[in-house]
């Protein structure tokens, strides 16, 4: 089976081992994979990230205080919120 090479670069990502963010909006920064996302697809990949980041802080508080797990879930439905806005 032979590929095209955009229908190939089309379904990779590039992971950095360093995070960082540009200098720049949210949404752009999010965009950096796909630069002609719409801003509906913007707003789905960071609902999808949110719920995941949810269920680690889950995984990862399961044994700690629930205030603080409860605290970092208040911030992240907060953020939540906005990007529904």
């Amino acid at each position: 089976m032979e590929l095209e090479p955009d229908k190939l670069l089309s379904k990779l990502s590039m992971v950095f081992q360093d995070v960082y963010l540009f200098n720049d909006t949210i949404a752009n920064n999010i965009r950096v994979g796909k630069r002609d996302a719409s801003m509906e697809e913007v707003k789905n990949a960071a609902k999808s990230v949110i719920s995941i980041i949810i269920l680690t802080l889950f995984l990862v508080c399961f044994d700690k205080l629930i205030k603080y797990f409860i605290k970092l879930m208040r911030y992240l439905l907060i953020c939540s919120n906005n990007i529904n806005n």
